[in-house]
């Protein structure tokens, strides 16, 4: 189930970037078959958002592990 970025938790952006990496190739297979909306299959067709994510995961561990600090502080 992939999940969805919600405003109550301090992390919930990071968690939904690593579902969506983490089930990528599922949603990829999904869309081959088909089954998925035809928009949603071009999203999920795009290589360069997988490397965007991607890039985008570092940068928010980076930040995460800081508002984990600050949160524990």
């Amino acid at each position: 189930m992939p999940q969805i970025p919600n405003d109550t938790r301090w992390n919930s952006q990071k968690e939904c970037i690593d579902t969506f990496l983490k089930n990528f190739y599922k949603y990829v297979e999904l869309a081959n078959e088909d089954k998925l909306d035809e928009d949603i299959t071009q999203i999920l067709s795009n290589t360069g958002l997988f490397r965007e994510v991607q890039h985008f995961q570092k940068q928010i561990t980076t930040i995460s592990t800081v508002l984990d600090k600050v949160r524990n502080y």
